[in-house]
């Protein structure tokens, strides 16, 4: 556990999380519902704790390389992700891309899930 706070299967949360973010992805629309996109954030906010947790309880050693090391790693993830959605121009396209990353990332977790 960290800070004391134990969090009972966090892998298999997080192995969950790798499924329903994909389906998430897979699945979104411009304009859907409040309560869909509430059901959502509550969903991504849970799964965060985890993530978390696991990231800090497996953290050893010098603790400013580790965050650094994180920090650079999620900003690279995340200029990956605008640089794609900037190029993709066409809505269809950019529709058709955002399915096939979600139905992919889906797919991980699952193959994550059997492989146990």
């Amino acid at each position: 556990s960290w800070a004391g706070i134990p969090i009972p299967m966090v892998e298999t949360w997080i192995v969950l999380s790798v499924v329903a973010f994909g389906l998430l992805t897979a699945l979104s629309r411009r304009g859907q519902s409040d309560q869909i996109t509430f059901a959502s954030l509550a969903a991504i906010a849970l799964f965060a704790m985890c993530h978390g947790h696991a990231h800090a309880t497996e953290a050893h050693g010098n603790a400013a390389g580790y965050m650094l090391g994180f920090l650079i790693s999620t900003a690279a993830l995340h200029i990956v992700g605008i640089f794609i959605a900037r190029t993709i121009s066409n809505a269809t396209a950019a529709r058709m891309v955002q399915a096939a990353t979600g139905t992919g990332i889906a797919m991980a977790g699952l193959a994550l899930m059997a492989a146990g």
